[in-house]
């Protein structure tokens, strides 16, 4: 048939005795066959066809090879695909050899068959079979990677082979990925491309159809970076051992965007490698160098990270890494006495510039565990094989990382003396005494030997012990951090992009009018009794006239400041917020009033020899103003930017603390950085693992007996919620905490009830302790086969309970509504105080200052310290996306037209002291708008913000004020522990902050137009959050009050047209005389 599609054209056919196409004259005597002699072509015959499947909607390019398969142009050839027909593309199909076409959709899925239908020639012929099916994509390895791109990607789902896999492609977050790979009907792979930050779904297109995963199928580009050289385990940052062989670790953000990171490392022409790391958290990966070989102590390590696409080049500009020496051990010979629990001490230095995880120490083969190490003592719990071994000696091993081993000495195993009693059964009295004499003697010489060893041993254990206090903690904390990460996964998800963000309107109602949540701005317009709609309206419009004139507005702002003493501070940070809320769809003019109103201030401030002291408080329209404008246009600067690591903090803070006992009517908890939230009682609180039945499933969760009630819904509710916005979550009044017993059965546990433990006049809170709720849990540690504590959440029934006596409580929880109808009697005493962990002192003042005075001891700092050290890493990063230009992104204009404004004013005014400009930028900025930002995170997220944790944020908060100063701060016994604890820190809070405003400085300088737009863009993207009319008649209240004045001042300065026009304006808009 390939033969007669030519045509006659070319005066060939098909010869049947040479079997084969030929011109006329060389068939000879044969039967020369041409068109449309299309019967005698013989039957089809197919050798392959491809894809034999492909999807439901159809699209696919079905390709069919043979001999024989018919001649598209006269022969009518036809193909199907069950009853439909296959369009043929008869560009790049060839007659009788190869036919292309598209398959057509179908409504179910299975095999169908494929026909090819020679009409002309009345054959049909089946081709084989076509499955049709539908791709489903259910998962996405890894669920991150780096906005560089390169990252190899694994999708898994079902029927991923169908099609034409040369068509098919995958996109994540909108991107087409290269190098599609199919490896078996369910998985397929491919790498990344470079992208924006972000989150989106993950979907492939096969034949032009789109498949998309669902919504728990997504991928995220973020953007990873190296901040320190940290071990959250060990202490050997920044140092690697001249012999190599060891490991480094790196902490940063974002680290497991790759699932194979490398490390390269340089020295000179000496030392040239890449090495594979292996990640253990988003901010924490660990390096295995290999051994080296010409690197000298002091030498400097040129290193960067690749994270597929992307390089984290010049790390040596966060952090230097340098080659140390090797540690060296001092010969080991040691006694140790079987039964005796003595650790094996060895000896030596540069013990701390190999972390602790590459010391592997052995004593006869068997591991040293339980290491402590300082830089030149190392001590390590001897296997318990060695008790079997006395009289003889154990050779002592220690093997650095990938080092050879090392045979450093031996432990010479002995028992302990027995004091062997001869009995005196023969012989002389004389010489049985004698004997007797010389045993005794002997048994005293050997054990005083014998004590005076020991006493020497514990003298030199205790100095020994002394010296690793502080590198205890330190190995404490770390420890800490790396259960904190653990912990903060069980409440915090980090692949969940949606924080629990304010919008903006709660967000500005925080700056504005701070503790009212139903203000007149929320509301619709109160139209006065005397006054109809309409004619309210117009004279509203009259007033917005007047103030959008802009001499009329700065002389009514000063004619109001002027009223000492019946013009409050109050009434200034309100007509500071009316003025913002009235000019919310015009920031242009909202700017230019703040601009004036500001030239003023630093006027007055300069003329009084005070500069320094200019935006230091809040005692004027124009401080206030800018408070407003900060907020109104940093909002998208807070969510971008700065969100997610101010949730991360208090997040952290708040897992930190619920580490340790928390006394819910104090606030007070064991782990704290605010000496007065610290927890001074003695306590030997019992952990318990509680396992939580929920609707998706059960999970388990760390609780202490000594929680009340109360803090263990809570705990749960975060659990279950994580990310979810408070608001939204049922509320702890709204549930019961019940203690499943026995298959359904539950007991009903409540904060109150009949059985709260009275001492005197104080009725202690109930607590899993108080339920012995902790015997259960030793139970099942003590015998696995035993039931671990299990608990739920229940709905409280309508109406079933009644509020018991409400907890006067600044701590974590209010503890209430929790009694019963026929308890509530219990609450009746109201000489009763209400007590968790410790008692309110009762001779402490209001705010508790007899207790706070007390000296903090040792203990006690030591806490604090601990809490601070772990705490460190979130503190850090949220300060550095504070201090730090965004990378790949644009400064604020806001905060560069302030700063230029500053700058200028400056210049213009003389003050040529750098610390007089630092200061000013510091008091509108950093201490005006950020350390609000940080000291109340519920300004920005929806979440519920305990007394416990504010004390926390507010050192946190004190730690970043000290940063921002130009003076050198002095410290002594007297100064608070909230500014010590950050002493060493701040120098480079400093040094970061002084960079921040050089940098801000350096950029060129935003020029009106730029601004006009952006402020314009800014109003438009906030319009409708507040009503404005009534922001509008709140102002003119104030205006009217003291209308005499301010018609005065107008007059004064030459503006009598407005003055007249706003006492017709009041004459309006004010009340009739009654």
């Amino acid at each position: 048939s390939s033969c007669l599609s030519v045509g006659l054209d070319f005066n060939c056919g098909y010869c049947n005795d040479l079997s084969d196409c030929v011109l006329r004259g060389q068939c000879g005597s044969g039967t020369f066959v041409v068109p449309p002699n299309f019967t005698l072509c013989g039957e089809p015959e197919v050798d392959s066809y491809t894809p034999e499947s492909g999807p439901l909607e159809g699209g696919t390019l079905l390709t069919i090879t043979g001999t024989n398969l018919g001649v598209l142009d006269g022969e009518g050839v036809i193909i199907k695909i069950g009853q439909n027909n296959c369009t043929i593309d008869e560009v790049n199909s060839i007659s009788g050899k190869k036919f292309i076409c598209r398959v057509p959709p179908a409504t179910t899925v299975g095999p169908t068959t494929i026909m090819i239908i020679r009409s002309l020639a009345g054959s049909n012929t089946e081709v084989g079979s076509f499955m049709y099916a539908s791709p489903v994509i259910r998962g996405i390895y890894p669920v991150r990677g780096p906005t560089a791109g390169s990252t190899l990607i694994h999708i898994s789902g079902s029927n991923l082979n169908i099609g034409n896999m040369e068509r098919t492609t995958a996109s994540v977050v909108g991107q087409v990925c290269m190098s599609l790979n199919l490896i078996n009907t369910t998985h397929v792979s491919c790498t990344t491309i470079p992208s924006t930050e972000g989150e989106g779904s993950v979907s492939m297109n096969i034949d032009g159809n789109i498949y998309t995963g669902g919504n728990n199928v997504k991928f995220s580009y973020v953007l990873p970076s190296v901040t320190s050289l940290f071990d959250p385990d060990n202490s050997a940052d920044g140092r690697i051992i001249k012999s190599g062989g060891v490991t480094v670790i790196l902490n940063g953000i974002n680290l497991d965007a790759a699932l194979v990171p490398q490390l390269s490392l340089q020295t000179g022409a000496n030392l040239n490698i890449v090495v594979n790391c292996t990640v253990r958290s988003s901010r924490v990966i660990a390096c295995r160098v290999p051994i080296f070989t010409g690197v000298n102590v002091g030498d400097q390590f040129n290193y960067s990270l690749r994270l597929d696409g992307e390089t984290l080049s010049n790390l040596q500009d966060i952090e230097s890494l340098e080659a140390v020496a090797n540690p060296v051990f001092n010969p080991v010979s040691i006694d140790y006495v079987v039964g005796s629990g003595e650790q094996i001490v060895i000896e030596g230095e540069n013990f701390l510039n190999v972390l602790q995880e590459d010391y592997n120490i052995t004593v006869n083969g068997q591991p040293c565990t339980d290491l402590s190490i300082t830089d030149t003592r190392i001590f390590c719990t001897p296997p318990a094989s060695l008790n079997s071994q006395a009289g003889s000696t154990a050779t002592v091993v220690v093997q650095l990382g990938d080092g050879a081993p090392m045979s450093i000495g031996d432990v010479d195993v002995q028992l302990n003396p027995i004091v062997i009693i001869v009995p005196a059964v023969v012989g002389g009295a004389v010489v049985i005494s004698l004997l007797l004499v010389c045993c005794i003697v002997c048994c005293v010489c050997c054990q005083f030997k014998r004590k005076s060893k020991e006493k020497e041993k514990q003298v030199q254990n205790l100095l020994t012990h002394m010296e690793l206090m502080e590198s205890e903690l330190a190995d404490e904390c770390r420890r800490a951090f790396t259960e904190l990460q653990t912990d903060l996964e069980l409440v915090y998800d980090r692949t969940d992009q949606h924080l629990p963000f304010n919008d903006f309107r709660s967000f500005a109602m925080r700056f504005l009018f701070p503790h009212c949540k139903d203000h007149v701005v929320l509301q619709p317009l109160q139209i006065p009794s005397h006054l109809e709609r309409d004619e309210m309206m117009k004279n509203l419009d009259a007033f917005r006239q007047l103030i959008m004139h802009k001499k009329f507005l700065l002389c009514m702002v000063r004619s109001l400041e002027s009223q000492q003493g019946k013009f409050t501070l109050v009434d200034r940070c309100n007509v500071a917020s009316l003025l913002m809320v009235a000019f919310q769809n015009d920031l242009d003019y909202a700017t230019q009033i703040l601009i004036a109103l500001l030239q003023e201030l630093i006027q007055k401030t300069v003329t009084k020899n005070h500069p320094k002291l200019l935006l230091r408080r809040t005692e004027s329209v124009a401080e206030k103003l800018l408070s407003n404008w900060l907020c109104f246009l940093l909002y998208p600067h807070v969510v971008e930017h700065v969100g997610e690591p101010l949730y991360v903090l208090f997040r952290a803070i708040k897992s930190q603390l619920e580490k340790g006992p928390i006394d819910v009517i104090t606030g007070e908890a064991r782990q704290s950085l605010n000496e007065e939230k610290l927890l001074r009682t003695s306590l030997d609180p019992k952990p318990i693992d509680a396992v939580i039945v929920a609707d998706y499933g059960e999970f388990t969760i760390k609780l202490w007996d000594c929680d009340s009630i109360s803090q263990v819904k809570e705990k749960i509710l975060d659990a279950i919620y994580k990310n979810a916005p408070v608001s939204s979550r049922p509320q702890i009044s709204e549930v019961d905490l019940e203690f499943l017993q026995t298959g359904d059965k539950g007991l009903i546990l409540r904060d109150h009830d009949l059985s709260n433990v009275v001492e005197g006049n104080w009725r202690r809170i109930n607590t899993l302790g108080h339920y012995h709720i902790a015997d259960v849990s030793a139970a099942h540690k003590n015998d696995p086969k035993k039931p671990p504590p299990r608990f739920r959440l229940v709905e409280r029934a309508k109406g079933a309970l009644v509020s018991g006596k409400p907890v006067d409580t600044i701590g974590t929880i209010v503890a209430n509504t929790s009694a019963s109808p026929q308890q509530a009697d219990i609450f009746a005493d109201d000489s009763q105080r209400i007590c968790h962990i410790v008692k309110q002192d009762e001779s402490a003042g209001a705010n508790g200052e007899a207790r706070n005075a007390k000296i903090i001891s040792e203990v006690f700092l030591t806490r604090l310290l601990s809490t601070k050290r772990i705490l460190q890493s979130y503190v850090d990063d949220l300060f550095m996306s504070i201090f730090t230009i965004p990378r790949g992104k644009s400064l604020p204009k806001a905060i560069k037209y302030l700063f230029d404004f500053l700058d200028l004013q400056a210049a213009e005014l003389s003050q040529n002291d750098p610390d007089v400009l630092h200061t000013w930028k510091t008091n509108s900025l950093p201490l005006r708008f950020w350390v609000n930002i940080i000291k109340n995170p519920e300004f920005v997220f929806d979440i519920h913000k305990s007394a416990t944790v504010d004390g926390c944020l507010t050192v946190v908060a004190q730690a970043y004020i000290d940063g921002t100063s130009t003076s050198d701060l002095q410290y002594n016994k007297d100064t608070p522990s909230a500014r010590l604890l950050y002493v060493n820190e701040v120098k480079a809070y400093k040094k970061r902050i002084n960079d921040y405003y050089s940098n801000i400085q350096a950029l060129p300088k935003t020029n009106e137009y730029e601004m006009s737009a952006y402020l314009k863009e800014m109003s438009q993207s906030q319009q409708m959050y507040f009503v404005s009319e009534s922001a509008l008649y709140e102002l003119f209240k104030y205006s009217s009050k003291f209308s005499l004045d301010l018609i005065e001042a107008l007059e004064e300065e030459g503006l009598t047209n407005l003055a007249q026009n706003f006492e017709q304006l009041k004459e309006s808009l004010d009340p009739p005389p009654k």
